[in-house]
């Protein structure tokens, strides 16, 4: 017989979030001020998320442990959504 296991994340979301956009080569002005930060979506277990960060995890062991996490900053998030 199988024990169902209790999971300590259930939340698995996706984050719609911007990310820092880096040029390094020698180049006129005109091409840095054209650049723009990098759209970026993260999927995870929401560990955490309050004003100023959103705290996803990416694995968890039915133990209770975590690892792989991912902070974003609360300003750089553009969506989050509850996924199934």
């Amino acid at each position: 017989m199988h024990t169902k296991i209790k999971w300590p994340l259930t939340k698995l979301i996706e984050v719609e979030w911007d990310d820092a956009a880096v040029k390094g080569k020698w180049c006129g002005m005109a091409t840095y001020e054209e650049c723009e930060p990098c759209r970026c979506r993260t999927v995870g277990y929401l560990l955490k998320a309050d004003q100023r960060r959103v705290v996803i995890i990416q694995n968890q062991s039915r133990d209770g442990d975590v690892s792989d996490s991912m902070t974003i900053p609360r300003g750089c998030v553009r969506k989050m959504r509850k996924l199934k």
